[in-house]
């Protein structure tokens, strides 16, 4: 499983585009759980979470992206014991998350705008059941998975955000985000889990673009000296090869030859 969650973070990695860039980066926050359809644990959580980003950008516009973060979910609720009393009861349950999402950018050169969806996929690492305050029924914390709880949680999650360009190849980003699980989160209860989730963070951008001269651009050339000898009868070869769009278009190059610099009578 924890192969599987890798492949798909650095699969923006295997994306062959045309142009723009990859961006990596550091992610934090929290959010809101709740466990839908749950009768007892129908309390909201507030957990932080964090993790690392990865986006491929195919055009300014248009972008894939993923995520790899250690995120909380859960729910509370309180339960009565058969002797009447009654006590709190959390479950905190703890996903290693892989969201996949394609994303739609509008904006200028230093604020933009964002939208995306997508799939995730968590993977259990590890259940806690809290129990307050303390009775003789229910006097521990319960850190081990419990056989009636699935392993994998799969859903899809609608996003949207601002990014702030700070520099060249920096980026601030505040995303809020909705997951919402497709899966039942226990075997023997038809409930699922939610979170409202906001993140911020810093992404660096790694260009892939190769540069290519455009026909407009100034390129550095040697000066010429009038007053070299050049001999008459030499001649230099030169080959033109046509780009657009950082392509080169044309199956075959016009070659020929020249003299280069000749002096005029």
């Amino acid at each position: 499983m924890k192969k599987t969650l890798l492949i798909l973070f650095y699969l923006p990695l295997m994306v062959i585009g045309q142009e723009k860039s990859f961006e990596v980066g550091v992610l934090f926050g929290g959010s809101l759980n709740y466990l839908n359809k749950h009768t007892e644990l129908n309390e909201e959580t507030l957990k932080p979470l964090g993790g690392l980003l990865a986006q491929y950008n195919f055009t300014n516009r248009i972008s894939i992206k993923s995520k790899i973060l250690y995120h909380t979910k859960g729910g509370s609720g309180l339960k009565k014991l058969a002797t009447g009393s009654e006590y709190n009861h959390q479950v905190d349950l703890q996903y290693l998350t892989l969201p996949l999402l394609v994303q739609l950018s509008l904006g200028n050169n230093k604020w933009g705008f964002f939208c995306n969806t997508g799939v995730y996929l968590g993977c259990l690492m590890k259940e806690e059941n809290v129990f307050s305050p303390p009775t003789e029924e229910a006097n521990n914390t319960i850190t081990n998975k419990s056989d009636n709880t699935n392993k994998l949680d799969f859903g899809i999650e609608l996003g949207s955000g601002v990014s702030f360009q700070f520099s060249e190849r920096i980026k601030i980003l505040l995303e809020s985000s909705y997951d919402y699980a497709l899966t039942n989160t226990f075997t023997s209860h038809p409930s699922s889990t939610q979170a409202i989730v906001v993140l911020t963070g810093l992404t660096y951008n790694l260009p892939t673009k190769k540069k290519t001269f455009n026909g407009t651009s100034t390129l550095k050339c040697a000066d010429y000296n009038e007053s070299s000898e050049i001999k008459e009868d030499k001649k230099s070869k030169w080959r033109l090869v046509l780009y657009k769009d950082g392509k080169k278009i044309g199956k075959k190059s016009k070659g020929g030859k020249s003299r280069l610099f000749k002096n005029k009578n």
